[in-house]
């Protein structure tokens, strides 16, 4: 009774973090979709230099951001690999129930 119990535990986690897993690659895949689509210029085209000194004077804010956001990004795949390496656990104490 245990061991189907530790298997049904263990079919939820795997699939949260396979719906994980693809949320994350959702997200990416948004999230890169999005920024071909941001306009770069500010005023003028990019062919005026102009328009190209604006742009370069707004970069410092933009790269401090994305740095901001990449740290994010990077802790919520730490936290779940960390997740991952806890279903892996699970796993392995499941199959040394079966033995």
């Amino acid at each position: 009774m245990e061991l189907i119990h530790c298997r049904g535990e263990l079919i939820q986690r795997s699939q949260w973090i396979l719906k994980s897993c693809e949320g994350i690659a959702n997200w990416f895949a948004r999230i890169s979709d999005e920024s071909e689509r941001i306009p770069i210029e500010r005023e003028g085209t990019l062919t005026d230099r102009e328009g190209m000194a604006a742009n370069l004077e707004g970069m410092p804010e933009s790269l401090e951001g994305a740095s901001n956001a990449a740290e994010g990004v990077f802790r919520f795949l730490e936290g779940s690999f960390k997740i991952f390496l806890y279903a892996i656990g699970s796993m392995q104490h499941a199959f040394a129930a079966t033995l």
